[in-house]
């Protein structure tokens, strides 16, 4: 009876051994924080002034806050994706560059013609009316006189709006596009406490800030990059839908109800912008190679036309190249070989490790698909 029992009680153990080894062991959720940072290219009018003020904003106001904040937060591993021709802007704007509104807010408001006005009163509420504007009582009681936009209240604005209130006007669209945490010192804090009657000599205090910021966006980047706090990954020169350079007719697999304009296709375009991403990133970074994604990823079963063209040699090695994991099972057997396998992480965002390993304190390489 002792050795049968001891019997049982040995193949309970042992069946008690392999069920616990059944079971799904608990696994660590890992959490990739992914920044898209992406503008199109505002291309110059022929003065060479940038159409819209978008890169320059979103880089006074979440470009560099976004990365700077991670010095309070060493631990924490961010990947920002920085497409090139945003690259391009800033660069540009550090150099000198300007955009339409920056030009027409500089413009001193007792020189404003009648259009500007009319531009002005139309284009410089261009902000969330109640996150934003509604913070900063001047901006909104300006907000509240224009009224609507239609033509009608506009030319009524331009009736009403004093020459001051077209200086606080082009001071408070520029002022209010800072993070606050710039307009919580100085020199901006004064400038936000002063709130109204500004003049000319306050527009310089904000234009040069902006400046500053924007020469310091790219080097903050890089700093962290190679302190290996962030990675940074970039998209093809344009942040095109390649797909549709490779050959327009390629929307119908995807939308077979799409309506297709003339065919065209140019695959040395899709070569083009691979080649010209990667000289933006060797010389934003000093790194030869980086990690790259497809701009826009819901392109699954075209993936075997296009992909392919990503192994090609003379830009960012194919093993840099993440397609997402629809792409991944689309792509034929030899070409997967060129490609890091993916590793499948929410409905939108396709990420791996830069060495595919999956590490709790690094950041993830993750393609947008959105």
């Amino acid at each position: 009876m002792k050795r049968y029992t001891m019997f049982v009680l040995a193949c309970l153990m042992l069946a008690t051994s392999l069920l616990s080894g059944c079971r799904p062991k608990e696994q660590p959720l890992y959490v990739m924080l992914m920044w898209h940072q992406h503008q199109p290219y505002y291309a110059p009018d022929e003065n060479g002034v940038y159409t819209r003020p978008w890169a320059r904003v979103h880089a006074t106001k979440d470009y560099y806050d976004m990365a700077a904040i991670l010095k309070d937060y060493p631990k924490v591993h961010v990947t920002f994706n920085l497409t090139p021709v945003l690259i391009r802007q800033l660069d540009e704007l550090a150099a000198g560059a300007q955009d339409t509104y920056w030009v027409l807010a500089e413009k001193p408001a007792a020189e404003l013609t009648d259009d500007e006005k009319r531009f002005i009163l139309r284009r410089f509420f261009d902000a969330n009316w109640d996150n934003v504007i509604g913070r900063f009582p001047r901006y909104k009681e300006l907000l509240d006189k224009r009224g609507g936009s239609d033509d009608e209240a506009i030319e009524a604005a331009l009736a009403s709006f004093s020459e001051q209130d077209f200086r606080d006007l082009q001071v408070w669209f520029n002022l209010a596009w800072f993070d606050p945490d710039f307009l919580a010192k100085e020199p901006l804090k004064s400038l936000v406490e002063k709130g109204h009657d500004f003049s000319e000599a306050d527009k310089v205090v904000i234009f040069d800030k902006a400046r500053e910021i924007i020469k310091a966006v790219i080097p903050l980047h890089k700093e962290l990059q190679d302190k290996g706090q962030i990675e940074v990954a970039i998209t093809p020169y344009a942040h095109p839908i390649l797909p549709l350079i490779y050959n327009s007719d390629l929307a119908a697999i995807g939308d077979p109800a799409a309506e297709l304009p003339e065919r065209f296709s140019y695959p040395p375009d899709v070569v083009a912008h691979l080649k010209r991403a990667a000289e933006v990133y060797q010389a934003t970074t000093g790194v030869s190679s980086g990690d790259c994604g497809p701009a826009r990823g819901r392109w699954p079963r075209t993936s075997s036309k296009w992909w392919p063209m990503l192994a090609s040699p003379g830009w960012l090695p194919a093993s840099r190249c993440w397609p997402n994991p629809w792409e991944w099972t689309a792509l034929p057997a030899t070409a997967r070989r060129s490609f890091k396998r993916p590793m499948p992480c929410t409905a939108l965002t396709t990420c791996v490790t830069r060495t595919g390993r999956r590490w709790p304190f690094s950041s993830a390489t993750c393609v947008s698909l959105i």
